[in-house]
C-alpha cells in the first residue's frame, strides 16, 4: 500500500513538472513569436522606409542624417530608410546607378551582443540582396563612407595605427578585399608628405597629408581622389589617381 502511494505520489509530481514546462515552452515560444512578427518599419511606414521598397528613381534622392541615418525624400517629407528592422548606417549608389552599397549593425535590437557591421549589394533589378562583408570590429575596420570605385569595387578607410591610415578595397562580385596603406610622414630635412603603398604593391608619395578620400567616374574612367591637407591643417589641392581595376596611376 505504501508503495502505491509513493508512485501516485511521485507519478503526480512527473505530471505537474511536465505541464509547468510545456506551459512555459508554448509561452516562450507565443513572446518569440510575436516578438519577430513585429516590425518597427511597418507600424511606423510614415516615417520609416525598407530600402527595398524603394522606387527605383529615389535612389538618388538618398542623402545622410546631420545627426546620423541614411533619409529618402520625396514630395517634401523624408523618411528614414532601414534594412531587416535595423537603420542603415552607410549608403553609396553605383556608377551605373544599378546597384546599392549600404551597411547596417545585426546587432542593432540585441542589447546583449556588440555591435558589428554588415555590409550588403542590392541590386536594384532584381532586386535581390547579397552580403558583401561583416566586421566584428566595426570602430577599427570601417572609418569612412563607403565609396564606389568603378562599378565592381568599393573603397573605405580603416584604421591602421600611429600616423597612418588603411584603405580596403572590397570586390563586391567576390568578397574579396586588399588593403593599401596611408603613412603620414613628418621628417626635419624636409616638408611633411604622405607615402601610399596601393592595392597592387605600387609606391606614391604626395606632399602634405590626405583630409578625407572620394572617388568619381567620369567619361567611363574611375578615379581615386585624396583630398589634401596641409602640417599645419589647411585645406589643400586634390591628387587624383586613375583606377583600372589591374593598376593606379597618379595623374599628373
Amino acid at each position: 500500500m505504501k508503495r502505491k502511494y509513493l508512485f501516485y505520489s511521485f507519478l503526480f509530481v512527473f505530471v505537474l513538472i511536465t505541464s509547468g514546462l510545456l506551459a512555459f515552452i508554448r509561452h516562450t515560444s507565443f513572446v518569440d513569436g510575436t516578438k519577430s512578427s513585429f516590425s518597427i518599419v511597418e507600424v511606423n511606414s510614415t516615417n520609416f522606409i525598407d530600402i527595398q521598397k524603394i522606387a527605383q528613381p529615389d535612389f538618388k534622392n538618398i542623402t545622410k542624417g546631420r545627426h546620423g541615418g541614411i533619409f529618402v525624400l520625396k514630395n517634401n517629407s523624408q523618411k528614414q530608410v532601414y534594412f531587416a528592422d535595423k537603420q542603415i548606417q552607410n549608403f553609396a549608389l553605383s556608377p551605373s546607378l544599378q546597384q546599392i552599397v549600404f551597411s547596417y549593425d545585426p546587432n542593432e535590437n540585441d542589447e546583449l551582443r556588440e555591435n558589428e557591421l554588415t555590409l550588403m549589394i542590392l541590386d536594384l533589378t532584381s532586386q535581390k540582396t547579397k552580403k558583401i562583408f561583416h566586421s566584428t570590429n566595426p570602430f577599427w575596420d570601417v572609418r569612412s563612407d563607403l565609396h564606389w570605385l568603378g562599378d565592381s569595387t568599393i573603397i573605405f578607410l580603416r584604421n591602421c595605427g600611429t600616423s597612418c591610415q588603411g584603405i580596403t578595397l572590397l570586390n563586391v562580385q567576390t568578397g574579396k578585399t586588399i588593403n593599401a596603406t596611408l603613412s603620414y610622414m613628418t621628417l626635419s630635412d624636409r616638408p611633411a608628405y604622405t607615402h601610399f603603398e596601393d592595392w597592387f604593391g605600387n609606391h606614391h608619395e604626395v606632399n602634405n597629408f590626405v583630409e578625407n578620400i572620394d572617388t568619381e567616374t567620369v567619361k567611363g574612367k574611375s578615379y581615386l581622389l585624396f583630398n589634401m591637407r596641409t602640417d599645419e591643417g589647411e585645406k589643400d589641392r586634390q591628387e587624383k589617381f586613375v583606377f583600372t581595376e589591374s593598376d593606379l596611376i597618379l595623374e599628373s
